[in-house]
């Protein structure tokens, strides 16, 4: 795994090995066809005109697996309580409008495609940094990290792209995650 910068976004390469995403195919594999899935309809605001994504929690041996190597990368910010992992199956024609991850200390992608990626299907991750719009490519085990504040998207994914694979982590500001656990 290589870090390469921390300043508004951290990109690490072969964030997962070869083992941990044939873990998770399976996994996902072994829930296809059952009622686990969350459409991205549900996701609020940030769906107006946006996505059309399907999210599915990860099993519990995955999610402890991802947790405990951004344990390691952001000991201050990642809890158990606070870190959320969800596999999410972008399909033709969604996108991400450019938001801000608020409520959140941090946001990753972890790419899980293995082609390389054609700039010509979109899916393409972008985020703002002063004047300029800066745009990082799809890529097998590479992990994107946003920090809360920095505004973001994806492109629309094109009708000749494939589906566009990824794991999603968030962990919520502890903050906000007390108010949540006091509300009856």
């Amino acid at each position: 795994m290589v870090l390469k910068g921390k300043v508004m976004v951290d990109l690490y390469e072969d964030f997962l090995t070869d083992a941990d995403v044939k873990d998770i195919g399976e996994y996902v594999h072994s829930k296809i066809g059952t009622f686990v899935w969350r459409p991205s309809f549900a996701w609020g605001d940030i769906n107006k005109g946006s996505s059309n994504c399907n999210s599915l929690p990860m099993h519990p041996d995955i999610l402890m697996y991802v947790y405990k190597k951004f344990k390691k990368l952001y000991p201050d910010l990642v809890t158990l309580e606070n870190f959320r992992c969800n596999f999410h199956s972008w399909n033709h024609f969604s996108l991400l409008r450019t938001h801000n991850d608020g409520t959140y200390h941090l946001g990753a992608t972890i790419y899980l495609n293995r082609e390389e990626w054609n700039v010509d299907w979109g899916g393409l991750f972008y985020y703002l940094e002063k004047d300029e719009i800066k745009i990082i490519k799809p890529k097998y085990k590479r992990a994107v990290v946003t920090k809360s504040g920095i505004e973001h998207g994806v492109t629309t994914l094109n009708y000749f792209a494939p589906i566009r694979c990824t794991l999603q982590i968030f962990v919520l500001l502890l903050k906000l995650f007390c108010q949540l656990e006091t509300i009856p």
